[in-house]
């Protein structure tokens, strides 16, 4: 989110490096954004997101905003929060009608908003594959966060 309206902005992608540039003019300053996707683990990925922004846009941040999954039949997400040594990890769980869910997990590097990992997990079949999934996907954001974005 930004404090002033947006007026423009640029964007660039790099296939090779799985990374997107981007820098966003407002009504008060630049917010500027990488966004990469780290394959160090290709079972659990994880996307990170890196932010600077100018003054006027200090408290511009990213904000994690899930919805409730492609088929309407399926139940609204559930939040919680995780504590782990890195931090609090905010899960996000979607149970599917038929079965099983997905379970993304969010982790705040300590400059709130600024920057922040992502990873998706699936559980097929059963309660316990949903919480393995919702486990890994808390691994793999913790991991990321530890390791950086310098990497």
């Amino acid at each position: 989110s930004t404090w002033g309206k947006m007026t423009g902005g640029t964007m660039s992608t790099s296939l090779y490096d799985a990374e997107v540039t981007a820098s966003v003019s407002t009504t008060t300053g630049v917010v500027n954004f990488t966004v990469f996707a780290n394959a160090a683990d290709l079972d659990n990925p994880v996307i990170a997101f890196e932010l600077s922004s100018s003054i006027g846009e200090f408290g511009a941040q990213f904000v994690w905003n899930p919805e409730t999954s492609g088929l309407f039949s399926n139940p609204p997400p559930t939040q919680f929060l995780q504590q782990t040594a890195s931090g609090a990890v905010l899960v996000t769980q979607q149970n599917m009608t038929q079965t099983g869910c997905y379970a993304a997990a969010v982790l705040e590097a300590a400059t709130v908003g600024r920057e922040l990992y992502l990873s998706v997990a699936n559980g097929q079949s059963n309660d316990t594959a949903c919480v393995m999934a919702v486990q890994r996907a808390v691994d793999a954001v913790v991991a990321a966060a530890q390791a950086g974005t310098d990497t």
